[in-house]
């Protein structure tokens, strides 16, 4: 079974505050696609950092309830990052997490946030990132 690739390209631009490219998106003519929401990243990889290594990720996002384990491979040639992604949506990211740990992976990490959308582009703007780097922090899908 083959399963279509989804390149993700992603764009940073760095701005001096959250509100100056929120303004800067919205000026550009995007809209809000999604109140501000609380979005858990979970980034796993091996001690031996095999994943970070092959410039590849490996991520259980739990959000609004909703849980997905996401690969992200390596970055290909191109004038903005350009990574093939496979995602899929997973009953129980808590559990999935806990498979993941039984096969020798650790995570930590958290995001939050804001999506704008114009035509069939999305802007994702993130700003806090309240938990960096923080181990064992697991997602919770209780919480929206």
């Amino acid at each position: 079974m083959t399963t279509p690739a989804t390149l993700e390209r992603e764009v940073k631009l760095q701005f001096g505050s959250v509100e100056e490219a929120r303004d800067a998106v919205t000026s550009a003519g995007a809209a809000p696609l999604r109140c501000r929401r609380l979005q858990e990243d979970a980034l796993l990889d091996d001690k031996a950092e095999t994943l970070r290594k092959r410039c590849c990720a490996l991520r259980v996002r739990v959000e609004s309830g909703r849980s997905l384990v996401t690969f992200k491979g390596p970055v290909q040639v191109s004038p903005m990052k350009l990574r093939e992604e496979i995602e899929t949506v997973i009953g129980d990211g808590e559990t999935m997490l806990r498979c993941f740990e039984q096969l020798g992976y650790d995570f930590g990490r958290l995001k939050l946030p804001d999506l704008a959308q114009q035509g069939g582009d999305f802007f994702v703007l993130e700003g806090e990132q309240p938990v960096a780097g923080q181990q064992h922090q697991r997602p919770s899908a209780d919480r929206n």
